[in-house]
């Protein structure tokens, strides 16, 4: 039977009772700090239970020491532990976090939401305890812990940051990895596509999609930091599926309709133009404040302002204004 994973939750309120509803839920096992009650050693306790995760309150108003901030605590835990996965709980809107400050964190979740983000905590923390098991000493090993596609070792060769591929020794390499990995390539299309990406770029909705998706379970991201809640497919691995299953010439998003159990119900349509025109290419926002994306032909489209191009990924757009 493999060891249950071990967190840590650090806090100047009484969250205990949250703590153990996460334990139950999660299956893991830990202890609750709360530095609101007196001055808790909490680098001794750490350094003794050796989490897998590390929760930590990013306000921490009510505390005994001096210590008001996550961040802090945070920073003072990777000195000694470099190797821990640490995550903010908050009341607050994230969004409002500094930036410099939410570095300090691998994400951070506002408290009262916190179990609609189970999975992807579970993800942080398996993720750094494979990356503590097996540490990546080149470029190849670390590929190897994607679980990347052979068609897509030497693009991602070119890609992935020099702070990862040239300081494997470095200290905060899993620090550097769990942010590149999690900020670029699994929330950028490019490599990976989410599922309306995925289903677009197929010709279909995402209820289509759903049709066939078992047909492209090979194609599902299984490395590291992949979470339930966010599924990706390795897009070079969906023109592969895709291409053993339809053996006719076409572009993607006209051979994926020829999918077996796919109807013309289920063929994806041009949000521009209010679902009139057919064979969307791109998925696009309605404008900068937009935070929710939809099927739109490429034409109809423009760069978005806010996103650098980045080689290799999709190019994030909008849609024209008239």
């Amino acid at each position: 039977m493999s060891k249950k994973l071990q967190f840590v939750w650090i806090d100047d309120e009484n969250r205990g009772q949250a703590f153990k509803t996460m334990k139950a839920r999660l299956g893991v096992g830990g202890k609750f700090i709360n530095v609101g009650k007196s001055n808790v050693n909490y680098l001794k306790d750490i350094a003794t239970i050796k989490p897998d995760l590390i929760i930590v309150d990013h306000n921490l108003t009510n505390s005994d020491e001096n210590i008001k901030k996550g961040s802090t605590i945070a920073s003072l835990i990777r000195e000694k532990h470099p190797e821990m996965a640490i995550i903010c709980v908050t009341g607050q809107d994230p969004s409002k976090i500094d930036n410099l400050e939410g570095l300090s964190y691998e994400a951070v979740f506002e408290i009262d939401q916190l179990g609609k983000h189970y999975e992807s905590i579970l993800s942080i923390a398996k993720s750094f305890k494979k990356l503590n098991s097996d540490r990546p000493i080149n470029i190849d090993e670390f590929i190897a812990l994607l679980k990347a596609p052979k068609i897509e070792r030497i693009k991602l060769e070119n890609i992935i940051p020099m702070e990862i591929k040239e300081n494997f020794e470095d200290k905060a390499l899993f620090q550097n990895i769990s942010h590149w990995i999690t900020h670029i390539l699994i929330t950028r299309p490019g490599f990976l596509y989410n599922r309306l990406w995925s289903a677009t770029y197929l010709g279909l909705t995402e209820k289509g999609f759903k049709k066939v998706e078992d047909m492209f379970e090979k194609a599902k991201y299984k490395g590291l930091f992949a979470d339930q809640t966010k599924e990706r497919w390795w897009k070079s691995s969906l023109i592969e599926i895709l291409s053993k299953e339809i053996k006719t010439t076409g572009l993607p998003w006209e051979k994926g309709r020829s999918l077996s159990g796919i109807t013309h119900h289920d063929y994806s349509k041009d949000y521009y133009t209010d679902n009139k025109e057919d064979l969307p290419e791109v998925v696009a926002y309605t404008d900068e404040t937009c935070t929710e994306e939809y099927p739109m032909k490429k034409k109809y489209t423009v760069p978005h302002p806010k996103f650098d191009k980045l080689l290799y990924f999709e190019e994030i757009g909008m849609m024209k204004i008239d």
